[in-house]
């Protein structure tokens, strides 16, 4: 799982070579927070895109362990939203520097461009999603969802923030416990 370093987090790929990211001081903070809701602010070079994209790393080990104990694909589902289609780029290209060396296995076949998606070998699934329109929220009622992460969460209206919220669930009792 993450290790812990003298100050910081540590994350292995899933292969456990190499550490492939380390948190910065507030970076690890805000992933060992035990809350379900965590506010990650401050100015440009502050990580905020790095922790967004590492947020489901729990996650990803768990579903990783599990497809390696049962030889299953898993369900588990991250969504990243942003406001607006093209503010997403920065925290994709990341996901580029990072996903491939989380997930060697995968490396960049895990990617789909048009949906703007990870499929990582365990079948665990990081989307990266807009909500440019009013109803744009709507399409993922009644889907499981295991964890959200929003970039701008304040670009966002409290109606739409609440219905996503309410979506995130787990039929997998090992996932309710990260969720």
């Amino acid at each position: 799982g993450l290790i812990a370093s003298a100050e910081t987090l540590a994350v292995p790929g899933l292969d456990g070579r190499e550490i492939i990211w380390e948190a910065q001081p507030r970076q690890d903070v805000a992933l060992r927070c035990p809350a379900l809701e965590v506010c990650y602010g401050g100015t440009k070079g502050g990580g905020k895109t790095a922790m967004l994209v590492m947020a489901p790393w729990e996650q990803i080990l768990y579903c990783h362990q599990r497809y390696l104990d049962t030889g299953r694909k898993q369900r588990g589902r991250w969504i990243t939203f942003r406001k607006e289609l093209g503010e997403l780029d920065d925290i994709i290209e990341r996901s580029m520097e990072m996903y491939p060396a989380l997930d060697p296995a995968m490396g960049m076949n895990g990617w789909t461009k048009m949906e703007k998606r990870w499929r990582l070998s365990s079948g665990y699934i990081v989307d990266f999603r807009h909500l440019d329109g009013p109803d744009d929220h709507r399409r993922y009622n009644g889907k499981e969802i295991s964890g959200l992460g929003f970039d701008q969460v304040e670009e966002i209206s409290d109606e739409v923030y609440m219905f996503l919220a309410m979506q995130v669930r787990s039929k997998d009792d090992g996932m309710k416990k990260l969720l």
